[in-house]
């Protein structure tokens, strides 16, 4: 909501619920229990225009908020809530271990409930002031145990490396068939571990695996943000995973980085500027499996800028260069998942470049075979997305030698996905396969291709990007 409507945090978690200030008032009430200190929808709006203009929210309030809308206080806050509030208090709301789940051991205060007061001992009853009383209770409470944790951070072990790597290889391994939408929270909270981690000194060898760590999983959030339709974030995250990446000195992830600004601006329909990125990543492909990934993109890309032979010959070496990998890279067979590079994949990008040159049959056989390797292999390594990649581009091939009935079938599972799995890049494809559509105006017009031209429009009524809004990313 913040990124897309130019909210800022409380308003847009507002909106995210679909709920007006003075619902948000009635269930703030509700969760106080004070009907004589009854929330007004006012008071709200005060709250979501401060500081810039309104009422500041205490602590006790964010903590309320946070409570209704199901997520952390600190999430409610941004920079210009941050420079207003003091030491003590964002020190409270920053707390990185601070789960929603806390939020029903903290009692919220009544009004009328008398606090000593904190500087001469007298009790008091005002509300401002208990409130007050409890807000710093809270904060000192939140201090003491930051402070713990920092002073555990000091001492950190290789237990805790050990911890963090097991699981971002289980996020690694969970991206190839579990959707974008379900692992995002994941992804940021392990993220946001390892930053917490590298803000203290460590040995050099820990350092070095929490940067590694730091670099792969901003490589999956650029994935997951591009998924869904968030481009920018996208590339903020591909040179967030390139700048760790290039701290350590590791070649595959700041190819693999590269690679992912690359297809990024080829989404943005700029090929020739593609082009130029995944030449540039050449330096870093010093594997052959990273070679194969290469010249498969670079293929591509150059089908795409209307370079054919240049596209055939990068096919070939792509081809080559899969089959004289040993298989043990650490990046791309070690950790492997989302980072895997299987012929079936191999054969699924060089589909795309086949319909590009405008070889139906090469682009149908590379498409089958990419499928039947997916449907036959271990659930666990199934990638889904890739898969579903491969079934538009044979439904595509087919249409280019006039198979309407076969360009359906080919389709019908992507027809029948949920919305949380359809992805930006299958929009993207299902977009060229109508345009390929509508310059053939005899199969446009028939009966058949009226269907698919309908499948296609329904499908797009409810994707990906409209799912993630609504689950509070």
């Amino acid at each position: 909501m913040a990124t897309r409507w130019g909210y800022r945090p409380r308003p847009a978690w507002r909106h995210a619920h679909g709920w007006t200030q003075d619902e948000v008032a009635a269930r703030y009430s509700q969760v106080v229990g004070d009907s004589s200190a009854a929330m007004t929808g006012k008071r709200i709006s005060g709250y979501e225009a401060w500081p810039k203009g309104g009422n500041k929210p205490s602590l006790t309030a964010l903590l309320v908020l946070a409570r209704i809308y199901d997520t952390q206080p600190v999430k409610l806050i941004d920079q210009y809530d941050r420079e207003r509030f003091s030491r003590q208090e964002r020190a409270a709301l920053e707390s990185s271990e601070y789960e929603i789940t806390q939020l029903g051991q903290l009692a919220v205060p009544a009004r009328s409930e008398p606090v000593a007061h904190i500087n001469d001992g007298t009790a008091s009853n005002r509300y401002g002031e208990t409130q007050a009383v409890f807000d710093l209770i809270k904060v000192a409470a939140f201090e003491s145990r930051r402070h713990a944790e920092n002073a555990q951070v000091g001492l950190m072990s290789d237990m805790t490396i050990d911890e963090l790597t097991a699981e971002v290889e289980r996020l690694v391994k969970a991206k190839l068939h579990t959707s974008s939408l379900s692992l995002f929270p994941d992804l940021v909270n392990v993220r946001d571990r390892i930053y917490r981690l590298l803000e203290y000194r460590q040995y050099p060898r820990q350092q070095e695996q929490l940067y590694f760590l730091a670099s792969v999983v901003c490589a999956l959030l650029a994935g997951s943000s591009a998924s869904v339709g968030f481009p920018r974030a996208a590339m903020e995250q591909a040179r967030a995973s390139w700048t760790y990446a290039e701290i350590i000195g590791h070649n595959s992830l700041r190819f693999k980085a590269r690679m992912r600004q690359a297809t990024l601006v080829d989404w943005d329909d700029r090929p020739q500027q593609a082009l130029d990125l995944a030449i540039s990543a050449g330096q870093w492909a010093t594997e052959p499996i990273a070679k194969a990934q290469l010249n498969n993109a670079i293929a591509a890309y150059s089908a795409r800028t209307s370079r054919y032979d240049a596209a055939r010959e990068s096919l070939v070496r792509a081809f080559r260069e899969h089959e004289s990998s040993p298989g043990d890279s650490e990046l791309f067979d070690h950790l492997g998942g989302a980072f895997s590079y299987s012929r079936a994949k191999l054969l699924q990008v060089a589909t795309e470049t086949y319909i590009r040159l405008s070889d139906p049959r090469s682009a149908q056989e590379c498409a089958v075979t990419s499928i039947e390797m997916y449907e036959s292999g271990p659930s666990e390594r199934r990638a889904l997305g890739n898969e579903t990649s491969a079934r538009i581009d044979l439904g595509h091939a087919r249409l280019l030698e006039g198979d309407l009935d076969g360009a359906r079938n080919a389709l019908y599972p992507v027809f029948e996905l949920e919305p949380a799995r359809r992805l930006e890049w299958v929009g993207l494809r299902l977009k060229d396969f109508s345009a390929t559509l509508r310059r053939n105006n005899h199969l446009a017009v028939s009966s058949q291709g009226r269907q698919l031209a309908s499948n296609i429009e329904e499908f797009f009524q409810r994707t990906a990007s409209d799912e993630f809004p609504r689950l509070g990313a």
